[in-house]
Order: C-alpha cells, then sequence, then structure tokens
C-alpha cells in the first residue's frame, strides 16, 4: 500500500539497549524510554485516579493479562519469570520456569489474550506458548516453525491466531557488504506483516522507519568475552511509524507528519484518520545534552548522535498498546523522568483523549477492571497498580 508523503526521517531502534550484531561490528544504542524532553500537549490532560494496588517488587514488567478471576499474571523481562498475582491477597504464585521443554519459557516478552481465560505467552526466540489460566496446554506453535526468521518485533496477536509483524525491508551496509536489515532500527522503511495461525504471510502496509545515515563510530572493551566493539548512536529521538494488532483483528498505525491513527480493518480496508492538531515543541541544545546523558551505551556527546529531529516527535518507539477496550493507548513523548507521562487514547471514530500518569510509569495492559500500570521508583524497582481507564 502506497503511503502519501513519505519522507525518511530519525533513525529509530526496538529496544534501549542497542544489539550487537557481531564482534566488531555495529551497534544500534538508543535512549531511555522516558527521555528528558518537552512536547506541547494540545489539550488540558486528565490525571487518571489509581484504584489499587496490586504487587510490587519487581525488576521490568514486560507485560500483564487480567483474568476473569480477578487475578493477574505478570511477565518480568529482567529476571525472565512469570508469575500469577491475587490483588486481593497480595500473594504470588511462579508459573512455570526457564527452559525449552513443556510448561518452559526463555524471556517472558508478551502476554496477549485468545479467550476469556486463554492466554498466549510470546518468549524469546519467537516461542509461543498458549496458557489456561495458569496453566500450559499443548499448542501447535507454527509461527516460529514458519515464521519466526522474518526479524523484527511481534506486535499483537488475535483470536483467530494472526500475528503481526513489524520489519524493516532495507538493506544496510556493513564494512563492504550489504544485508537485510529486518530490524525498525536500520530501515527507513517498513513493513507491517500479518502471519497468519497456519504461516501465511501478508504485507498490508508500508510506513515511514526512521533511519537517517550512520553516526559517529565509537570503540569500547565489552569484557574478555566479547572484546572490543564498534558501535553507532542513533537518533537522539528514536521514532519509526508503529502498528498494533488488536484481539478482534483490527490494526492501528500510529503515524507522524501529521500524527494521526489510520485503523486497518479485517477485511483489509484501510480508514484514514483525521490529523490530530498540536504544536510541536523545538528539540532544544538543553534537550539534547539530557538525552545523551540519559544513554546507556557511553558518554555520549549530542554531536555522537546521527540525526536530531528538529521538532519533537509526538512519540518515539514502543509508544502503543491495543486495549482491550478496542481502543489505542499512545505513550507520548516523555516531558522528563520527573513528570507526569502523558498519554493519548484514541477509539475507531477518531475520538481522542489525553490523559496522565504518575512520573516513572507507564502502560504494561488493559482489563475490564481498568490500566495496569507499572511505576519505577528510584531504586529501580517496579510495582503494578490499577488504574481508572479514561472515558
Amino acid at each position: 500500500m502506497i503511503i502519501r508523503n513519505f519522507r525518511a526521517r530519525a533513525f529509530s531502534s526496538e529496544s534501549n539497549r542497542g544489539r550487537r550484531v557481531a564482534r566488531g561490528s555495529i551497534l544500534a544504542a538508543t535512549t531511555a524510554a522516558f527521555v528528558s524532553v518537552a512536547t506541547s500537549q494540545p489539550r488540558t490532560a486528565t490525571p487518571l485516579a489509581k484504584l489499587a494496588d496490586v504487587a510490587s517488587e519487581f525488576s521490568n514488567i514486560s507485560a500483564i493479562r487480567e483474568l476473569s478471576d480477578g487475578r493477574v499474571l505478570v511477565a518480568d523481562s529482567r529476571v525472565r519469570e512469570l508469575v500469577l498475582v491475587d490483588p486481593r491477597t497480595h500473594t504470588r504464585v511462579a508459573i512455570g520456569r526457564r527452559g525449552e521443554g513443556p510448561g518452559e519459557y526463555g524471556n517472558p516478552l508478551k502476554l496477549w489474550s485468545v479467550g476469556e481465560d486463554s492466554t498466549v505467552l510470546l518468549s524469546s526466540g519467537s516461542r509461543l506458548q498458549l496458557l489456561f489460566r495458569s496453566r500450559f496446554v499443548p499448542f501447535a506453535d507454527v509461527f516460529r516453525q514458519r515464521a519466526g526468521k522474518l526479524g523484527g518485533n511481534v506486535e499483537g496477536m488475535d483470536k483467530r491466531g494472526n500475528v503481526l509483524r513489524v520489519v524493516g525491508i532495507d538493506r544496510l551496509k556493513v564494512g563492504e557488504t550489504f544485508r537485510l536489515t529486518q530490524s525498525i532500527s536500520f530501515s527507513a522503511v517498513v513493513a507491517i506483516i500479518r502471519v497468519s495461525a497456519s504461516g501465511i504471510l501478508d504485507t498490508i502496509a508500508k510506513v515511514r522507519g526512521a533511519y537517517e545515515g550512520p553516526g559517529k563510530r565509537h570503540v569500547r572493551q565489552s569484557g574478555a568475552s566479547v572484546g572490543i566493539e564498534t558501535f553507532e548512536l542513533a537518533s537522539g529521538l528514536p521514532t519509526a511509524e508503529q502498528a498494533v494488532l488488536f484481539p478482534d483483528g483490527g490494526i492501528a498505525l500510529a503515524l507522524h507528519h501529521p500524527y494521526r491513527v489510520d485503523w486497518i480493518g479485517t477485511d483489509g480496508v484501510r480508514i484514514e484518520g483525521k490529523p490530530i492538531a498540536e504544536v510541536p515543541a523545538p528539540v532544544t541544545a538543553k534537550m539534547k545534552k539530557e538525552i545523551s546523558r540519559e544513554n546507556r551505551m557511553s558518554d555520549a556527546t549530542p554531536e555522537d548522535f546521527a540525526f536530531w529531529p528538529e521538532t519533537v516527535p509526538p512519540f518515539v518507539l514502543q509508544a502503543l498498546h491495543a486495549g482491550v477496550d478496542g481502543r489505542l493507548y499512545i505513550r507520548r513523548t516523555a516531558t522528563g523522568v520527573t513528570e507526569p507521562g502523558a498519554f493519548d487514547v484514541v477509539d475507531r471514530t477518531g475520538k481522542r483523549a489525553t490523559f496522565t500518569l504518575p512520573p516513572r510509569s507507564r502502560i504494561v495492559g488493559t482489563g475490564k477492571r481498568g490500566l495496569y500500570v507499572a511505576t519505577r521508583d528510584e531504586d529501580d524497582v517496579e510495582s503494578l497498580a490499577l488504574f481508572k481507564a479514561p472515558p
């Protein structure tokens, strides 16, 4: 599908940690998810009310799944653990264990609802596993067998078993050779690919990536087991247009220039959303210094980055969440780690509401009871709470 007014923009990345391609090769390094920047908000943002504390003492909550009885599955990607939490008793029980066998998993990344109490777990290696409540059940992992080598990001699964892949389709020069990037970090064009339960691939859209060109190379010692690494810093504000698949099969595309949300139905028809009015703030020298200081890959300066946009984008990477209410939740570019985080929620008619959450907070899931929000404290420990959903 042709996207009008195509423009290549900033260098993007699918993670905050960077990605080592091979020893002595190019490594994409990005800023932290909550960078100290400012973006204008076109309307008054309403703070959401917290309904209840769910659980605490997590390292990095990657996903949650609310069950019908009120218990919550929680995936912690830093300690590679899946637990079942009961908010009423504040107890937790470990589910399965790390490994490759039945009832075992790698790094738990995402949890998708495919039925009343049926959940699909995506773990490292593009492995899909099915749980009924808190018990693993046999499941034909056709996705990994037939389409797991696509690369890119997995952005949702619907109740028919379709999976959405967001894949870079550019070629990147590495040394004297070229390779297909697959990663959205190195692509000016990104393909949105729906993978059916039987493994059939369907490219349903192409959107703007964020690759702008190579930055300054850096060399560092990475430990005796790795040796010397050469890497490049990405854009200070890594942006790319993004997509997410909903349980009912609908797909939302969040776009820049202009900022808007398009919807693709199960029939493949794309409905273009109306531009969302805003007055972008300029990227100042102070912002660049703060973003450079947040970078975890090196002692970077603003001049080390490949590209800086002139204005703050409405959202950066990993900004989308498909709500169980059928609406798209978008994390706006952060105003700083000590400021409330702003979010937009857009329904399929284009109606939008804006709300805020406490500082250092992010949406990790939605349920019939509300929004599940992870908040990180000064000791780098996360807690999980339930907030009232926006009207």
